[in-house]
């Protein structure tokens, strides 16, 4: 049984180690030394040096070459991208 048992272990222990550990650490070093901007969030500072968004995030296409774009309700704005957190009741989220 031991036979069988301990290289099917040591093989799943070497897997393991290699695709769940030492390969998304090897992609992410060479995303942050090719590309840090694009490895990071592709961030948007402003004037200040204070983090504004994503430049990926809520871009409208504008065009003959483009495609429609998605309709947007807060006018491609990032404040519109992510929930409030507040609750159906509360009347906070009516204002």
């Amino acid at each position: 049984m031991t036979a069988y048992l301990r290289p099917g272990l040591t093989l799943l222990a070497m897997l393991t180690l290699m695709t769940g550990v030492l390969y998304p650490l090897s992609v992410t070093a060479l995303a942050q030394l090719f590309l840090p901007s694009q490895a990071n969030g592709s961030l948007v500072r402003d004037a200040a040096g204070e983090l504004r968004g994503s430049a990926l995030v809520a871009q409208p296409a504008t065009g003959d070459g483009w495609f429609q774009p998605r309709p947007s309700a807060g006018d491609y704005a990032t404040v519109a991208s992510a929930a409030s957190n507040l609750a159906p009741s509360n009347p906070a989220l009516a204002e």
